[in-house]
């Protein structure tokens, strides 16, 4: 238990260490004006979560993420994410899993330094040994999926906090059979930086 509070207090903690260090850039035309991620602007975030098992999970996770994204439309980004998970899986020793996502975000609402969002998407994962294994054992390849809610907030030039909470679900889709794919659901409570340019 000690072990499983300190890693959850440690990765939040190099997170934001390293994300006081960067080169921010420009998301806003004149001073004092709304907040505006205009078509073209491109976008790096290191974020870590904290997912809480919920319905029948029974297992805690630790994420990083490294995503690139781009902008498409006017407050419209799609990101692709680089992801790295651990789970204190109680059947047996700890999970680390590495996974690939996509993720779309709409900056719906905007102030002089703020924004919420909606964001959501899905991706896929591998992990070093079966996950999860509760209630009954399910496979290292897995699909996952996620939507939730989350603001940022303009630090310095094109540096922006940015936190949130989300739904997210992990299952291999019956790609074998259903009796080898037991899920995983859970709240993810996220947060990091994000630099924009």
């Amino acid at each position: 238990e000690d072990r499983l509070m300190t890693k959850r207090m440690t990765v939040p903690a190099a997170v934001l260490l390293l994300t006081t260090f960067g080169r921010p850039s420009a998301a806003r035309g004149a001073e004092g004006a709304t907040l505006q991620f205009p078509q073209g602007t491109k976008s790096f975030a290191l974020t870590s979560s904290y997912i809480l098992p919920a319905r029948f999970s029974e297992d805690h996770l630790l994420d990083v993420e490294v995503a690139g994204g781009y902008f498409l439309w006017d407050n419209h980004a799609l990101h692709i994410e680089l992801q790295g998970y651990w789970a204190d899986q109680d059947f047996d020793s700890d999970v680390y899993i590495g996974g690939i996502g996509i993720l779309g975000r709409w900056h719906l609402l905007r102030g002089h330094r703020w924004s919420f969002f909606i964001d959501g998407g899905g991706g896929v994962t591998y992990a070093d040994q079966e996950f999860p294994q509760h209630p009954y054992d399910g496979t290292n390849f897995n699909f996952t999926g996620k939507v939730g809610v989350g603001a940022t907030y303009e630090v310095s030039d094109g540096a922006h906090l940015m936190g949130g909470v989300r739904y997210f679900h992990l299952s291999n889709g019956n790609y074998r059979n259903r009796d080898d794919n037991p899920t995983y659901d859970g709240m993810q409570l996220w947060g990091g930086m994000m630099w924009t340019w």
